[in-house]
């Protein structure tokens, strides 16, 4: 699917707020996957969403829009855009094993990911993972018979000044109760505002995840900085 630089942005807008239809999202889903610009374009769209809220909730996007002398906007525009590129953390996690050393289910280096005779594995796919307004997965991967990598970009809703993360990683069972997987602090962000972190398809069974995003604030202290259903399907069969 070709689509211009407009219609790519008109997709990627409707796409985040959950009003593309189902013919519409059959086509732009793959699209995202296979074409780097499309998803490009989805971040920066995502990016620019996420600063607008949090502009909106502390009340200084008003004191934007408001008629104000070149001179007196320039610092306000600029304090605008820093915030638009948000900064987020994700995890390295090791499932450990008693006496043996079980290679992780996420990482921050595809390196990390490897096979049972230490081959890297390969990356099959990247996927973009935003806080969506609708009811339903905020990111849909497929689950491997194989192991492979895919690569998730991850953008939170909120931002901490110490840019010190932690994410936790849970499965939800069929009673909706949230089992974690695992857990890592320290995950500093990308000068993007994402940050890249590789999953080992094959070590995930189907069904919902839930990936939380801890920003610290002082001490052990810290606050919510994104929460994101995941929602894993089966391995497609030949």
């Amino acid at each position: 699917m070709a689509m211009s630089h407009i219609h790519e942005s008109e997709f990627a807008n409707r796409y985040l707020a959950g009003t593309l239809s189902d013919a519409e999202r059959a086509l732009y889903e793959p699209e995202i996957a296979r074409n780097e610009d499309t998803l490009r374009e989805l971040e920066a769209t995502a990016r620019l969403k996420v600063g607008l809220a949090r502009l909106r909730e502390s009340g200084e996007l008003d004191e934007l829009l408001r008629p104000t002398p070149w001179l007196r906007l320039r610092p306000a525009l600029t304090v605008a855009a820093g915030v638009a590129l948000v900064a987020i953390g994700i995890v390295l996690v090791r499932l450990g094993g008693s006496g043996t050393t079980t290679p992780p289910l996420l990482a921050a280096s595809v390196t990390s990911l490897v096979d049972r005779q230490g081959s890297v594995l390969p990356v099959t796919r990247t996927l973009a993972v935003f806080r969506k307004r609708v009811q339903g997965a905020d990111a849909t991967l497929e689950a491997a018979s194989a192991p492979q990598a895919v690569e998730l970009r991850v953008l939170p809703e909120t931002t901490v000044p110490s840019e010190d993360y932690r994410v936790t990683l849970a499965r939800i069972s069929d009673n909706r109760v949230s089992e974690p997987v695992a857990s890592l602090a320290g995950m500093r962000p990308a000068a993007d505002g994402f940050l890249t972190v590789f999953i080992d398809a094959s070590r995930l069974s189907a069904g919902p995840y839930q990936l939380d995003v801890l920003g610290a604030v002082s001490g052990d202290s810290t606050v919510a900085a994104g929460t994101f259903r995941i929602e894993v399907e089966p391995p497609k069969t030949n």
